[in-house]
């Protein structure tokens, strides 16, 4: 698929038209992934608890990081991309 959009030159118009799936997604990822590491490099073992039944440590606790950082950062690109559908399509 897709080098099917790239060489019918359909891409640089969808990556035009939606930057944010197509930089937005890849750049949460990534700085979901520098958060969890600067976390770990900061304070040794990511470990965190919600109340007393349920803990996260281990390599769970990196990981549950993760998915809750790129959750937030996904989020907010969803709520900046709501804010922008009044504005016309790029050329």
């Amino acid at each position: 698929m897709f080098g099917v959009l790239v060489y019918s030159g359909k891409l640089i118009p969808l990556v035009i038209n939606h930057p944010a799936a197509f930089i937005g997604i890849p750049w949460a990822g990534g700085a979901s992934f520098s958060v969890v590491l600067v976390c770990r490099a900061s304070f040794g073992n990511v470990r965190f608890g919600v109340g007393k039944w349920l803990s996260f440590d281990g390599a769970s606790g990196p990981i549950v990081l993760w998915i809750l950082c790129f959750a937030a950062h996904i989020f907010g690109i969803h709520i900046l991309w709501a804010c922008t559908m009044d504005l016309p399509p790029a050329p």
